[in-house]
């Protein structure tokens, strides 16, 4: 038997070759709803946070926005993923964050499963990582 593929375990889109999904949430989409409310409303843009960033394919849109992206995903393998020099990947390490002040925290299509986990301290825990005039999308 075929090992289980852990998207699907967790009914997520897969990916197709390109890296990108065929339904809702694809790059397009992220290019067309999230990257203009990001660019529009952003102060500053030292470092972003992308919460349940699966491959990392929305870097391909905001590597060139940020000086360093950190992506964190517990369900990835974090294989064949969207990397820049700026960009770094963590497995399910949400609790090493507390050190850092983000200017953006993404975290679309992955609020519902981190609420879930970590209850009504979730938006102040984010909250708490968020530099003064950081935004969360």
């Amino acid at each position: 038997m075929p090992p289980v593929n852990k998207r699907n375990k967790y009914n997520l889109q897969p990916y197709r070759k390109d890296g990108d999904t065929s339904g809702f949430r694809n790059l397009l989409w992220y290019k067309k709803n999230i990257l203009p409310l990001i660019k529009e409303n952003m102060v500053n843009r030292d470092k972003m946070l992308d919460l349940g960033c699966g491959n990392g394919r929305f870097n391909t849109l905001t590597h060139n926005l940020f000086k360093n992206i950190i992506c964190v995903d517990p369900i990835e393998d974090l294989e064949n993923k969207f990397t820049y020099k700026n960009v770094k990947f963590l497995k399910n390490h949400l609790h090493e964050l507390h050190k850092l002040d983000f200017d953006v925290i993404l975290m679309i299509g992955s609020m519902l499963s981190i609420w879930r986990k970590y209850g009504e301290k979730t938006l102040q825990y984010l909250s708490n990582l968020l530099n003064e005039e950081g935004l969360i999308f």
